[in-house]
């Protein structure tokens, strides 16, 4: 199928390639807007059989080509690009920004001598690291001309290290919010669905980094110090950390329900819709916008400098309850105040509007190239 591009998105006959390591089933959403943004003038790179085999890729897209990611542990490279860099026509190179990726400095360089511009869409600043880290980091990202960061956080630790402040662009994270809003939508206009025993949700992939056990154990205390209460916890995903998690469950003798992954929305939305609470654990990311486009609260830790760029989204909104790092009995009392004190804020479509969407995200982009000379 051939796309058109949208005569309104800049002045120039832009030309910009998206360099991936994979494309991931929720970046899906935000590259189809993008395509239909800036149609044959858009092409993306990307090994199509994934990296991460706990990671859904997502479906074909057009105007795509396939390049190998070679993982070796923690690093990434990707040989197949080479020649792309060395005689694309693309005027602009948006590369995942992460340091890890190995071959990104290599391109980067590349492209500087050819006199292209290269963007890095990356979290950029999270947390404060090491000297030796941090040194590392930033002279990584100052081989970008601009960086496409995902919250206003990163962008303001960026100016601290002296960064242009007008290289720094939030652009902010998305799923797939024109369809999650009808579903919401339909949602509401039904009659909510009344639950044996109300739950808490997870939805997360199985592994260590998630501290899915930490959640279990606060539902045993939550459970233990309230005998009036009754609550499950239903987790939906898939990992290697699920025969321990299925061992703690039954040690602890309480109602948790283990359901592989799910990628139908209107399953996701039923589920998320109809609980008490979205647990997140150890980091909350996308599921926060997954958890607010449903009005739904998100119990998570309060430690910013180990969270995800998204869980702005929630300080913004106000819909969480928020518990000490890695502290079980605090984060039990977060579910306990989850149950007695449910969060009634009106709810707000403007932030999705305005950030949060796919949508929000090209107009982003499509602004900033404009000002690219």
């Amino acid at each position: 199928m051939k796309h058109t591009i949208n005569k309104n998105y800049t002045q120039k006959n832009t030309k910009l390639s998206i360099i991936y390591t994979h494309s991931p089933h929720y970046r899906f959403p935000v590259f189809k807007t993008l395509l239909k943004q800036f149609g044959d003038n858009i092409t993306f790179f990307y090994d199509k059989n994934g990296i991460d085999s706990t990671i859904k890729s997502s479906d074909y897209l057009n105007n795509s080509i396939d390049i190998k990611s070679v993982v070796f542990k923690r690093f990434i490279f990707q040989p197949g690009f080479l020649k792309y860099s060395l005689f694309s026509d693309s005027y602009i190179y948006i590369f995942l920004g992460n340091p890890y990726i190995l071959s990104t400095i290599l391109y980067s360089i590349i492209l500087r001598v050819r006199r292209k511009k290269i963007i890095f869409w990356t979290h950029g600043w999270i947390k404060k690291e090491n000297r030796f880290k941090l040194f590392l980091r930033n002279n990584f990202y100052r081989l970008a001309d601009y960086l496409l960061l995902y919250d206003e956080r990163s962008k303001e630790i960026g100016k601290s290290y002296n960064f242009d402040p007008k290289k720094l662009i939030v652009f902010y994270n998305s799923l797939d919010y024109q369809n999650q809003k009808s579903i919401y939508l339909k949602l509401e206009k039904i009659k909510r669905k009344k639950v044996k025993t109300p739950y808490f949700l997870i939805i997360s992939r199985l592994v260590k980094e998630t501290k899915i056990d930490q959640a279990i154990r606060a539902l045993n205390l939550l459970l233990k110090n309230n005998n009036k209460i009754k609550a499950k916890l239903i987790i939906i995903g898939n990992g290697n950390e699920f025969d321990y998690l299925n061992s703690l469950v039954k040690k602890l003798n309480i109602d948790v329900v283990f359901k592989n992954a799910i990628y139908n929305e209107e399953v996701l939305a039923n589920y998320i819709y109809n609980s008490i609470s979205i647990i997140s654990p150890g980091k909350i990311g996308l599921l926060a916008l997954h958890a607010l486009v449903y009005d739904k609260s998100v119990i998570t830790h309060s430690d910013y400098n180990y969270q995800m760029p998204e869980f702005e989204a929630l300080l913004k909104t106000k819909k969480c309850y928020l518990f000490k790092r890695n502290d079980i009995e605090s984060c039990s009392k977060a579910m306990l105040r989850s149950i007695k004190q449910p969060k009634k804020f009106k709810y707000n479509r403007k932030i999705f509007e305005k950030k949060y969407s796919p949508e929000a995200q090209s107009n982003i982009l499509k602004n900033l190239i404009n000002q690219i000379k």
